[in-house]
């Protein structure tokens, strides 16, 4: 799946292209939108003008299409092979979308994330087990997800780790498999899979 990094609704929250039908296209376009890609239009009132258009054009190119109102089944749902329409009622303050609209909003796309992170096999049991150690506490969180995954002490996490260049799902492949280290660093690499398949494979 090609990964564009754009959402109509993120795209049109600044007011300036709001309403424009235009703008969407042209910037799904730029982004080389084609039929591997899921757009989400998110759209609090159902009905904005900038989303609908960049659905629409999503549909023509043969892209999936994702709709989030906060309102209800809205006018955005009929531009998508999926919508998810909770309604969370009026807001605190007239027009303020960005409270419990926002805050809704916030929520469907981190469960969305997360299921795309789990059906891409980076997460083993309950942890995100493809983290880039570009710091220390990502090193040190690194070494503590071999540690539990491998029931070993610290210091062996950190030379399994140090083994593999850092890579949690090569860490624990090295230990688990009669592998060397290169090996478990390309069984590691292969796209799409799930750690426990990976160990399967060596045994």
């Amino acid at each position: 799946m090609h990964h564009c990094g754009w959402s109509a609704g993120h795209a049109a929250s600044s007011g300036e292209h709001r309403d424009c039908t235009d703008s969407a296209p042209n910037e799904l376009q730029l982004r080389g939108l084609n039929s591997n890609d899921v757009v989400v239009g998110i759209a609090a009132s159902g009905r904005t003008p900038f989303v609908l258009s960049g659905l629409e054009y999503a549909r023509e190119v043969g892209a999936k299409t994702v709709a989030i109102t906060t309102r209800g089944h809205g006018l955005v749902c009929e531009y998508a092979d999926l919508s998810i329409c909770p309604d969370v009622g009026p807001e605190v303050l007239a027009g303020s979308t960005r409270m419990k609209s926002g805050s809704a909003q916030k929520l469907l796309l981190g469960m969305i994330s997360t299921s795309v992170m789990i059906q891409l096999g980076k997460v083993h049991g309950n942890l995100m087990i493809d983290v880039k150690p570009t710091n220390e506490k990502l090193r040190v969180r690194a070494q503590h997800m071999v540690m539990q995954i491998c029931d070993v002490k610290e210091s062996v996490a950190q030379r399994l780790l140090e083994d593999v260049g850092y890579s949690v799902r090569a860490a624990v492949l090295l230990h688990s498999i009669d592998i060397s280290p290169a090996e478990a660093k390309a069984i590691a690499s292969e796209p799409y899979r799930s750690l426990n398949e990976q160990l399967d494979q060596g045994k």
